[in-house]
């Protein structure tokens, strides 16, 4: 998927105010909001996530009301949320201003993916097939942040390998600042691939620079100098903090990671009892799980094989090596198709660079043996999982219709109905200011119901104490909670993960608080309920 590798650098060349700029670059900024804007418009009427994107939908729009993410809502870092915010005071609430948002930040993500290929890519044809290629794989799109911070994170790193200035040191430092202000992991990632990539050239050039040192931890105060001054400035946000660690910690004593664990779908183990099309989808994500480790190896044994070579090719694969093999274990931590996804684009330029290395009449093939092998695996993977595939080969059960707050989009007709009747239930029990609680993970509801979720939580997944579980009943005490609406589905399958065995002191106070409305229409996995008169509590 490589060209040669001197053909990619030819390009013409001009100064503007002593600034080399490629005259590639604003065909390549053309090209990444052509294709993010395309995504958008075949998609994005399509579809909820009620329980992730609600997540982020639900703290973006509490962030443009006043709230503080983390201090006021568990979340993560606060980066994405003030980005969507700002989209919201332009264009208005709703999930469609959300999606427009993150349809900057893939255009974002594509313009340094481009930038990184277009030095060893010179046909214009084949960058774009990359570009969809890269595009097809933010999925689920509302994780386009992940996707472009790592894109953004290797292109830094490759410029960082072609001129290690102080200026270069100093980028990359912002780089990994701003990576750790739209998500921790990302900034812990990047510091560790950043600080083996400095590591990996004062070994090879046998000296290292104090000042590039300086530079790069000069970068990671100013990147990350959002956090520090919200730390500073905001009351309650280093509590807030302390408390999402806490609640970090229980996750990984609970799991053993920062995700709920999950085997490794590896071809062997997929059902043959499954559908054609879905088994063969199987296989095809067990053997992608395959190829992550296998590719990495692979450019470990390029770089060692040849540690002094500075080509085009080669800085691809140091690049892309470094910072991806660091979101290999984020893709094993939980190995499913989205955190594969999230962690994938690394691995495109790394096999770009792979390529870009071979001899002149085995790189000039490659296009034709590998790009419709990896244009067969993501249409069997990521494609055939996107809403627009979804929607349009629907038969069966046709989606329809539905006012989502103030938006309307196409949706599968059983969720659908599920919100309109919450919808109508709700606007039936609760009065204008009245709360409601939603779990164990559907804070897309708060959203839509225009309201404010009475927990610091919205998500209730893992186990919690006695203690953490008392605060929470105190808080619903004191916000007077009129309604809960609950839900008996649970994650992975997995019956350790019901609400009631997750949280057995707050499951038990609702439902000796609260009691069950007959609501026609509603799934017999969700429960409406009511809290009790004072007269039936007593009872």
């Amino acid at each position: 998927m490589a060209e040669p590798e001197g053909s990619a650098v030819r390009a013409r060349r001009r100064t503007l105010q002593g600034v080399r700029l490629s005259p590639d670059v604003p065909v390549i900024v053309l090209l990444s909001l052509a294709l993010a804007g395309a995504c958008l418009l075949a998609q994005g009427n399509i579809d909820l996530n009620l329980a992730d994107e609600g997540q982020l939908w639900y703290v973006t729009t509490r962030t443009a009301l006043g709230d503080v993410p983390i201090r006021d809502i568990r979340s993560y870092d606060p980066g994405r949320y003030y980005w969507g915010a700002a989209w919201f005071k332009l264009l208005g609430p709703g999930i469609i201003s959300l999606r427009i948002s993150i349809t900057f930040v893939q255009a974002l993500g594509l313009l340094f993916g481009l930038l990184t290929l277009r030095r060893v890519i010179q046909r214009w044809w084949l960058l774009a097939t990359l570009g969809v290629l890269l595009l097809a794989w933010m999925y689920p799109v509302y994780k386009a942040y992940e996707s472009a911070t790592a894109l953004a994170l290797v292109w830094l790193a490759v410029r960082l390998l072609e001129a290690p200035t102080p200026v270069r040191h100093f980028a990359a430092g912002v780089g990994i600042g701003l990576a750790a202000f739209v998500r921790v992991d990302h900034g812990l990632y990047s510091a560790a691939a950043f600080g083996l990539l400095i590591l990996f050239r004062a070994l090879r050039e046998r000296k290292v620079a104090a000042c590039d040192l300086g530079a790069v931890a000069a970068g990671i105060v100013v990147g990350y100098s959002p956090m520090l001054v919200m730390l500073v400035a905001v009351p309650g946000f280093f509590g807030g903090l302390v408390e999402n660690a806490a609640y970090l910690a229980r996750v990984v004593a609970s799991n053993g990671t920062a995700n709920l664990a999950k085997p490794v779908p590896w071809p062997w183990v997929v059902s043959a009892d499954l559908p054609a099309l879905e088994r063969l989808h199987q296989i095809c994500v067990g053997a992608l799980f395959m190829a992550v480790p296998t590719l990495y190896l692979l450019a470990a044994v390029v770089v060692v094989r040849s540690p002094g070579n500075d080509t085009p090719g080669h800085r691809l694969v140091l690049a892309a090596g470094f910072v991806g093999v660091m979101y290999a274990q984020y893709t094993f931590a939980r190995p499913d198709l989205e955190h594969l996804a999230q962690s994938f684009h690394p691995l495109v330029i790394l096999v770009t660079g792979l390529v870009a290395t071979l001899g002149s009449r085995l790189r000039a093939r490659a296009p034709a043996l590998l790009l419709p092998l990896v244009v067969g695996l993501t249409g069997l993977t990521v494609v055939i999982k996107s809403p627009v595939y979804l929607w349009a080969t629907e038969v069966r059960n046709p989606y329809v219709q539905v006012r989502v707050a103030d938006d309307v989009l196409w949706m599968n007709p059983g969720i659908a109905g599920l919100l309109d009747r919450v919808r109508v239930t709700a606007d039936a029990v609760l009065a204008p200011g009245e709360r409601i609680l939603v779990a164990p993970h559907w804070p897309a509801l708060y959203v839509h119901l225009d309201r404010e979720s009475p927990l610091w939580e919205t998500y209730f997944i893992v186990p919690e104490p006695e203690e953490r579980q008392r605060r929470m009943i105190a808080d619903l005490e004191r916000r007077n909670v009129t309604a809960v609406l609950l839900s008996d589905l649970v994650m992975d399958s997995r019956a350790d993960l019901h609400f009631g065995r997750t949280h057995p002191l707050l499951y038990r106070y609702l439902l000796e608080r609260y009691e069950q409305l007959p609501v026609d229409g509603m799934p017999r996995w969700a429960h409406f309920l009511r809290r009790k008169s004072t007269a039936a509590v007593a009872r």
